[in-house]
């Protein structure tokens, strides 16, 4: 990947985890029929693919920058 395509890939990325980042701090309402069990559990799969996204967002910024050295 060249340094253009990286950077708009970079930006991409981040403008679609501003956008996770708002939709998740906003208050939701339960479907109809959803328990707090359910939603705990959403909850936790949720940072636990946040946490992989950010993960593989900082090896892929490595990867980046040995490849610009």
């Amino acid at each position: 990947m060249n340094g253009d395509r990286s950077d708009t890939a970079k930006a991409r990325i981040s403008a679609a985890l501003s956008r996770i980042e708002k939709a998740t701090s906003s208050p939701v309402r339960p479907p109809n029929g959803a328990t707090s069990t359910a939603l705990a559990m959403l909850e936790k799969r949720h940072a636990s693919l946040k946490n992989d996204a950010i993960e593989a967002l900082s090896d892929l910024d490595a990867l980046i920058a040995k490849a610009k050295r």
